[in-house]
């Protein structure tokens, strides 16, 4: 499980084990998250595809 902490406009991505620090994140943006199996390794913010969204 994962839980996202917004302060502001500022988010932290909290795991069972590590917790990362994204920054701001804006609104045309989103959060990755990065797994070895069940476990987060990893989480960067990336900028969202038009292509994406329905």
């Amino acid at each position: 499980m994962t839980v996202v902490v917004i302060v502001g406009r500022r988010m932290i991505l909290i795991a069972p084990d590590r917790e990362f620090d994204l920054g701001i994140v804006e609104p045309d943006e989103r959060i990755v998250r990065e797994l070895d199996g069940t476990r987060v390794v990893g989480a960067t913010v990336v900028k969202e595809s038009g292509a994406d969204r329905t």
